[in-house]
């Protein structure tokens, strides 16, 4: 059925006519096509031919028994439109901001995407888009795609105009997501004395070559980045070469980075120590000395026993005993351990050394090491220790060279484990009234302070490492270091969220922040107005009672009252005080007209700039709330 002055995809028509009169009867009708003559005519009348795309007219007039024709005919007209629109791509860009092309990749699991259309005939209705061959839905440009998944996808977008013709072809965009970052091994170590190296080991050499290799499961290998004894990451080739080291130790961080800019969060580190190489030997005469030193004792006469004059007795000279040095310590963060420190990591590894007067042996058969008071065992640099439990902790180190000389003064390291996180309490939260709140209560006052306080879990009894800082975040925005009590002013209407959070001296972050919600609404209903009520017909309150609660974007981040977002979309949630008097709400976005609505309310897709949403409660009277609660934020990408 199609209504007369409307449009149609159909290049058919058949349309079915009657007329009446009261003095005598029809003889016949005669209808008239698009301007043309009267030619006689039966109902339905179906046109023989296709019609062409664009605007058509009928009309029809009866002519009775007596000859006499409708003065006014029945006119009926409609549009042909039997091509479909058309639709492209103008842009894509990913979570990171960057303009990805076609069969392109990106590190984001987040695209938005920048489509038109255009139409001949009767215009556009709107676009449908799938996402990886899933069923075509209503969309709107900007589209938002979030959460996507590693691998390839595609992003297919048609038009719709109004009478329903969808183009044949839909525009097409394919890309790849790779969140996955490159892996990097360090495969060799050589010294300048073109010996092999182990991690951790020890070279009397001040050049090393390194060789390196990586692989990455997504779009591939795109450059390698080093970074030496702690220096700025910079790209880097293998075989990578470092000369004129200087003596102790040195860390070597190797990283790939794949074509979309994934680099590995966790480095692969190679550690080792330059020593100074031993003395070569003097040049020795034909008769070695001997090992002895020759000490004449005076004559002494005992009980019973001759007297011996010079007598010469030989006393063996001990060779000097090496110095042991626990040279560096890394917890299992990769963050650097001082001794008497804390660590809220329960791995260590220890790097080792030992001179001889000062200089730094080569000789050294073995370490031994000794945790926490246990045997003294065999071991090698790196030493890593794992597992351990929370509290004080001491490492050992004796070294023994190869004359079996051994370090009888070891060097020791102490510290302390603590991987139980501190707790935060907020012990109270107090309007600009100086009133007390309670967590989901509601002020009028725009200004609001908090005190808090921390505790952390003892390691062993009667012992805690403490509390370093606190961190707060006011309605979803970064954490950064507070101290209470701390007050927030010029808060806007409707819902807001505080979360603090305790970090202690071993650097343990409370995982679950306290948290604390609460409802500013600065303008409170009037209880006489209300009372002085009495008819049922609509009457006006100029009752300002809606309240905006919570705005959260498409990332489900908690937004203010004139700030912005990047996120197409937006939902609110919304409601009064008097509740149990509504009888629904009106929301209108942009000043477009109030529709009735309910909450939460949901604009799945808006365009970039600045919007406007109301909403306004009508209660079982009709009376409407004149002075609805407004929401003003931009769109901004």
């Amino acid at each position: 059925m199609v209504a007369n002055n409307s449009n149609t995809k159909s290049n058919t028509m058949t349309i079915t006519f009657s007329a009446t009169e009261v003095v005598t009867n029809v003889d016949h009708f005669e209808c008239s096509i698009d301007e043309e003559e009267f030619v006689t005519c039966t109902s339905p009348f179906a046109f023989p031919d296709s019609l062409s795309d664009g605007s058509h007219t009928f009309k029809v007039r009866a002519e009775d028994n007596s000859g006499h024709e409708d003065a006014t005919p029945g006119l009926y007209s409609w549009t042909v439109d039997t091509v479909a629109p058309t639709v492209s791509i103008a842009s894509a860009t990913d979570g990171n901001r960057n303009t990805i092309s076609l069969d392109g990749g990106t590190s984001s699991t987040s695209m938005t995407f920048v489509f038109s259309g255009s139409d001949t005939g009767v215009g556009l209705d709107g676009f449908e888009c799938s996402i990886d061959g899933g069923t075509f839905a209503a969309c709107a440009s900007p589209a938002q795609f979030d959460n996507l998944l590693s691998g390839v996808h595609t992003l297919d977008v048609r038009a719709v105009d109004i009478v329903g013709n969808q183009g044949p072809s839909p525009s097409s965009f394919r890309w790849n997501v790779d969140a996955t970052p490159a892996d990097a091994t360090i495969n060799t170590a050589t010294d300048g004395n073109n010996n092999s190296v182990t991690n951790g080991g020890n070279s009397s050499s001040t050049s090393m070559t390194f060789t390196f290799s990586g692989s990455d499961i997504g779009v591939g290998l795109d450059r390698f980045e080093c970074s030496i004894d702690g220096s700025s990451f910079s790209a880097c080739d293998t075989p990578l070469q470092f000369t004129g080291l200087s003596l102790g130790a040195h860390t070597l961080e190797v990283r790939a980075v794949d074509k979309v800019g994934n680099a590995a969060e966790t480095p692969t580190v190679f550690l080792w120590t330059i020593v100074t190489p031993p003395p070569q030997p003097e040049p020795q005469p034909q008769t070695p000395p001997s090992a002895t030193q020759n000490i004449t004792t005076p004559p002494s006469i005992g009980d019973n026993q001759s007297v011996i004059e010079n007598q010469t007795t030989q006393i063996p000279i001990s060779s000097e005993a090496p110095d042991t040095e626990i040279v560096s310590s890394v917890d299992g963060a990769g963050n650097a351990v001082n001794n008497d420190g804390l660590t809220p990591s329960s791995s260590i590894t220890f790097v080792l050394s030992a001179s001889v007067a000062g200089v730094p042996a080569a000789d050294i058969n073995d370490f031994e090491c000794s945790l926490d008071g246990s045997s003294f065992s065999a071991c090698a640099s790196p030493a890593q220790f794992s597992g351990l439990s929370d509290g004080a902790h001491i490492l050992e180190v004796t070294s023994i060279d190869n004359s079996g000389i051994r370090d009888l003064t070891p060097a020791s390291f102490t510290w302390t484990v603590d991987t139980v996180p501190p707790d935060t309490i907020i012990d109270s939260a107090t309007d600009g009234n100086n009133s007390t709140l309670t967590d989901g209560s509601s002020t009028e006052f725009t200004s609001i302070t908090f005190t808090f306080s921390g505790t952390d879990t003892s390691i062993e009894e009667g012992e805690e490492v403490g509390i370093n800082h606190f961190e707060c975040s006011l309605d979803g925005s970064s954490f950064s270091t507070c101290t209470s009590p701390i007050q927030y002013d010029n808060i806007s209407n409707g819902r807001h969220i505080v979360e603090i959070r305790t970090e202690d001296n071993a650097g343990n972050l409370d995982p679950s922040p306290s948290s604390f919600t609460w409802i500013v609404n600065t303008v409170q209903q009037d209880d006489n107005v209300v009372k002085n009520i009495t008819s049922t017909a609509p009457t006006s309150t100029n009752l300002p009672d809606t309240v905006i609660t919570s705005t959260t974007d498409g990332s489900n981040n908690v937004i203010g009252n004139g700030t912005n977002t990047p996120f197409a979309s937006i939902r609110f949630e919304f409601s009064t005080i008097n509740i149990d008097a509504v009888e629904q709400f009106e929301c209108s976005m942009d000043d477009s007209d109030f529709v009735s609505c309910t909450s939460p309310f949901i604009f799945p897709i808006l365009p970039e700039g600045n919007h406007v949403f109301k909403v306004r409660y009508v209660d079982v009277n009709g009376n409407m709330d004149e002075s609805p609660a407004t929401f003003v934020w931009d769109i901004t990408r």
